[in-house]
């Protein structure tokens, strides 16, 4: 009865032919959540599979574009969507002049096994690998901030008061990483995430990092579009 972690692995418990309880009903949610995607991502074999993340992935930014883009018209000249430059692309980025929001979209869903293992240890390495880099050191959501900052700063993209000798300041980057998984929005995950930021960021001046589930995006953005 008090063991939280066996009512997750069991979201639904029958109490007759006809009677169901559920221990746990944000749990439940998320398995609905998430559950066609992996539903999904299983039907495929292991050389299509890559493939089709990348593509769901691209469905997930191309969502929240449209969002930002609702909020953030092409009239009102603050936002911009998939800007090149030379070391990478930026997802989005919203440029208010004193300041600047860079965004970085990355649909990827944590493996239950790793949330509820009650092991530090598998979720750091899980959260190293998704937003820092993987096993072959390919470059992921942090440092890409990290390097989209910088070509900001240096004056590579185009803003209006983002380059180091802007006067009388440069403008204020905010590093923002919007994720599709939820439970991300937990205590002390943010910290974790900007604690790995500030690590690498070296001199480069930039805000602390934010974490933001998809949901909390939609939450946030329309109360200060």
């Amino acid at each position: 009865r008090t063991d939280f972690l066996l009512f997750r692995q069991f979201p639904l418990v029958g109490m007759s032919e006809t009677e169901y309880v559920i221990p746990n009903l944000q749990f439940l949610a998320e398995l609905m959540f998430s559950g066609l995607f992996f539903e999904q991502f299983y039907g495929f074999p292991d050389s299509k599979r890559e493939l089709f993340s990348s593509l769901w992935g691209r469905i997930f930014e191309l969502s929240i574009f449209e969002v930002l883009e609702y909020f953030y018209p092409p009239s009102s000249g603050f936002l911009r969507t998939n800007v090149e430059f030379a070391d990478g692309e930026v997802d989005a980025m919203l440029d208010f002049g004193d300041y600047v929001v860079v965004f970085e979209f990355k649909h990827f869903l944590l493996p239950h096994e790793v949330k509820y293992s009650r092991s530090g240890t598998l979720l750091e390495a899980a959260l190293r690998e998704r937003l820092f880099s993987n096993q072959v050191g390919k470059p992921k959501a942090i440092q890409q901030l990290i390097t989209s900052a910088d070509a900001i700063r240096s004056g590579e993209i185009r803003t209006l008061k983002g380059r180091a000798n802007s006067f009388p300041r440069p403008a204020t980057i905010y590093p923002v990483i919007v994720v599709a998984d939820p439970a991300l929005e937990a205590p002390f995950v943010n910290a974790f995430c900007n604690a790995l930021f500030q690590a690498a960021v070296g001199d480069l001046e930039v805000s602390p990092l934010t974490m933001m589930s998809v949901h909390e995006f939609e939450n946030t953005v329309p109360l200060i579009g």
